[in-house]
């Protein structure tokens, strides 16, 4: 603008002398900034709003090499280009002319095949199975009618960790899940092993996810607790061991230490449903995914003492809503595997099996079978008084025959859980709900009718167990008793928090009963019915289960990292302490002074009927004798709950038949 000024002023002053026209300009220019300074001519000014300005991080992680996954992704450029990948030798076959090493790093379940001339194959004499390389080459096309259409021409390669190939316990052949699992350190390695760690990291990644889209509260619950959710008294328990290299004075010093570090006994959890209840009076939804522990005794394909489990919790007042979500959530997570190719990946790598786990040439159908019974909607829905009608009828008509007889009493075993998800289900997963109260634990809300009125017979509670085809049982839900009266009921009922429920008998309400009246190590779990309590329910889901049932294994152990038996494993060093007799008794709710009769039946000693009480004292020894053989405890409860409604005949020839040993969770 100044500029335009001057040469207007110079074309106006034409013919002027040069001083002259100077001082105009000057005069003009004075004039023209005064007026631009002047805040009655300055324009208003305008206050934007901040400006976010995104900040970018340099990264202090260095590239590394591309994995074999991105490389296999990745065409080769026209005529090759140099490239260098790192990972192990899964296999290497010589030839006279060429060597060709299949090479893995556990991005994907398939190999990588780079080919070596003889002298370069030659100058590395520690080249086998199990040896760690980094190989640089050209990536370019492979000849025709080969398994995989681009390979690597190796130029150089560099070991990386030898290893003795004839000592290597991961050879060529196949190697069964039961050889495996004595190498839990060293499976990992396997093209399979090392999918089911993808598989394990990616359902994680997705799940998380869908919580986080829904607006769930991740929240991590302790693991070291005073609380037994189950009350099966299954449990680890957590105490300080001194060290064996101490002198004796440190020694005693530690165990002085060790009485003094916890109030209370201290076990490792075998649930956080208590603990993720605490969070539903602040937030509506929560979920957690943790490590689970369980001193069971049970060396079955579908128990292990330390697995993984994912529970929520969520604000509702109907077992709908929970079961909703359970089918939502699984139905979300097996579509982004399968868009991600895990079904394919896992077919692949199991295409060389001949074990019972993959079942030879059908194992391909029954996995894409699994995946697209898990995609149907809606899953299929059945009471437990409706299955246990349709296996008596089978039973009846001859359609099918069971060790475990059906009834109301008994239970569903693993047999009957396979019936009903076969038959009813059709492939697809099938939910049983209304289970009897006598079987479940205290916390759970009972059953009610329409009208809000609970039945006089056949009491159940609003819970659900998921049975996977197959497999059967992968997760159980229910709706948490939120009314602070009832809860204590169930308390005492289950042999739980004696002292806090010793007014069940009277009429309480929230405001009368005092926190100081409840001892016990429940006490903070009935303080929050007492505090603002709501209806909620939620859900726990056994994820190695699930892992196991996607991938088409048999076993969990096989896909834990614990390994072995429930003992074994990497390093599993926890002590079981079993509940003492007494311990065992007072869960059962038995006193000694009724002659081992289930006092919170009866009530009184003079309930004991004379001719009933020798085969009292039988019942209580067996009762005993069962759960050190490691018996489901709902089964043995209930049995203590019915016998005071059976008659002598028939709880004597009925004794037998339901303490059994469980083979249901």
């Amino acid at each position: 603008m100044v500029s335009a000024d001057v040469e207007c002023l110079n074309y106006h002053g034409k013919g002027a002398s040069t001083k002259n026209a100077n001082i105009s300009i000057w005069l003009m220019l004075t004039i023209w900034r005064c007026v631009r300074l002047s805040p009655l001519f300055s324009r208003p000014t305008i206050t934007l709003p901040p400006t976010h300005v995104r900040m970018r991080r340099l990264s202090a992680f260095p590239t590394a090499s591309p994995n074999v996954a991105t490389i296999l992704a990745t065409p080769p450029r026209h005529g090759g280009h140099l490239i260098t990948v790192e990972g192990s030798i899964r296999t290497i076959r010589n030839q006279k002319q060429r060597s060709f090493v299949e090479l893995g790093d556990g991005s994907t379940a398939y190999s990588l095949q780079a080919v070596l001339d003889p002298q370069l194959a030659e100058g590395h004499v520690h080249l086998g199975t199990g040896t760690s390389v980094a190989i640089t080459g050209t990536w370019q096309a492979a000849p025709p009618h080969k398994e995989q259409p681009y390979e690597l021409k190796a130029k150089a390669v560099n070991i990386i960790g030898t290893t003795d190939a004839e000592k290597y316990p991961i050879q060529k052949k196949y190697h069964s899940a039961e050889y495996l699992r004595t190498i839990p350190h060293l499976r990992l390695r396997t093209p399979v092993n090392a999918l089911l760690a993808r598989l394990r990291s990616e359902c994680d990644y997705h799940l998380a996810s869908y919580f986080r889209d829904r607006h769930f509260v991740r929240v991590q619950p302790p693991i070291i607790t005073s609380s037994d959710c189950e009350g099966a008294g299954e449990i680890f328990t957590v105490s300080a061991k001194p060290s064996s290299s101490r002198g004796e004075d440190e020694i005693e010093a530690a165990a002085r230490a060790k009485d003094e570090m916890f109030k209370d006994p201290k076990f490792l959890t075998v649930s956080s449903q208590l603990h993720l209840e605490a969070f539903i009076h602040e937030h509506q939804k929560v979920w957690t995914l943790s490590p689970t522990f369980r001193a069971e005794k049970s060396d079955t394909p579908r128990h292990v003492a330390e697995f993984w489990m994912l529970e929520a919790e969520i604000r509702t007042e109907s077992l709908r809503d929970v079961m909703n979500l359970v089918e939502d959530m699984i139905r979300d997570l097996v579509g982004k595997l399968q868009e991600a190719g895990f079904m394919e990946e896992i077919l692949y790598a199991n295409r060389g099996a001949k074990s019972a786990d993959a079942e030879g040439t059908q194992f391909p159908q029954l996995l894409r079978k699994r995946w697209q019974g898990l995609m149907q909607s809606p899953w299929p829905r059945i009471t437990y008084e409706d299955a246990i009608k349709r296996l008596e009828d089978a039973v009846e008509s001859g359609k099918a025959t069971f060790v475990y007889e059906p009834s109301w009493i008994t239970g569903l075993q693993l047999e009957h859980e396979k019936f009903i998800s076969t038959t009813f289900g059709q492939g697809s997963p099938v939910f049983v709900t209304d289970y009897p109260r006598e079987t479940k634990p205290f916390y759970m809300l009972p059953s009610s009718l329409e009208d809000g009125v609970e039945p006089t017979q056949n009491k159940t509670v609003a819970c659900f167990d998921l049975l996977l085809p197959e497999l059967c049982e992968v997760v159980g839900g229910s709706m948490r008793e939120h009314r602070l009266q009832q809860l204590l009921k169930s308390m005492h009922s289950h042999g739980l928090n004696f002292s806090a429920a010793s007014g069940v008998g009277q009429t309480i309400m929230n405001s009368d009963v005092s926190p100081s009246s409840e001892k016990g190590n429940l006490d903070w779990y009935a303080d929050l019915r007492r505090y603002g309590s709501v209806p909620h329910g939620g859900f726990g889901l056994g994820f190695d289960r699930l892992l196991a049932y996607l991938s088409g294994i048999s076993n969990i152990k096989d896909v834990s990292l614990q390994g072995a038996k429930c003992q074994g494993g990497m390093g599993t060093m926890l002590a079981t302490n079993p509940p003492t007799e007494e311990k065992r008794l007072l869960l059962l709710g038995i006193s000694d002074q009724h002659e081992g009769w289930p006092t919170r039946v009866l009530g009184t000693e003079d309930s004991c009927k004379p001719p009933l009480s020798g085969k009292v004292a039988t019942l209580r020894q067996f009762v005993l004798q069962n759960w050190k053989l490691g018996s489901h405890r709902a089964s043995v409860t209930l049995l203590v709950s019915k016998m005071a409604k059976l008659m002598e005949k028939v709880w004597v020839q009925t004794v037998p038949r339901l303490c059994m040993e469980c083979e249901k969770e």
